[in-house]
């Protein structure tokens, strides 16, 4: 038999509505010279769409910085946050002590305020006693954000196991063949190897 026993289990797939799994078609009279081309440009665009967002999010959000340094934020403690000039002649509080307490009557360092601000969002209000506190509010959004991601992500990557191991099991011949079932049904029989590459690859 050309189908190891082992494999035997995983003869069978069907089809997504997916550009990728559409290769499996391209060049076979099935779908003729104008569905090859339409499927040729389709992955074309896809894999231009998916690279464009690639770039966006490396170059416009990861880059990003939505912070100040800690090389500005110890100039700024060193050099602005205890001068006696800034300090608060009512209440003789240092510069640094009121944007800490986000004092919102201040006038000067308010880049460093927000900066404490956007971080308190992150972490959680930091004058709350850390044993009160399950989880902080940004740790909490981005561990659910991630597991949602590997949800999707391992059901996607399933799939082309499933997809990859019906293409081992097929019979490697020099020339693809489609088998008309009684149903009307379409099943590879044979897979050329160069044809087996690409859609492996492209998976």
């Amino acid at each position: 038999s050309d189908i190891p026993e082992e494999l035997a289990a995983h003869t069978q797939y069907k089809l997504r509505g997916s550009i990728w799994d559409s290769l499996l078609l391209t060049g076979l009279p099935v779908i003729g010279r104008g569905g090859t081309v339409m499927t040729a440009l389709n992955v074309v665009l896809n894999l231009v769409l998916q690279g464009l967002l690639i770039f966006i999010v490396y170059d416009r959000l990861s880059k990003r910085e939505r912070l100040p340094s800690l090389e500005s934020a110890e100039h700024w403690r060193l050099n602005e946050a205890h001068l006696e000039e800034n300090m608060d002649s009512a209440s003789w509080l240092s510069l640094a002590t009121r944007v800490c307490n986000l004092d919102t009557s201040l006038i000067v360092s308010n880049t460093q305020m927000q900066a404490l601000m956007t971080a308190e969002l992150y972490l959680g209000d930091y004058h709350m006693p850390e044993s009160t506190m399950l989880m902080p509010p940004g740790g909490a959004l981005a561990s659910t954000v991630i597991f949602v991601w590997l949800l999707f992500s391992s059901q996607e990557f399933l799939t082309i196991v499933d997809f990859v191991m019906a293409l081992i099991s097929t019979p490697k011949r020099d020339v693809t063949a489609l088998v008309l079932g009684e149903e009307g049904t379409l099943s590879l029989t044979a897979i050329n190897p160069v044809r087996f590459g690409v859609v492996v690859f492209m998976q």
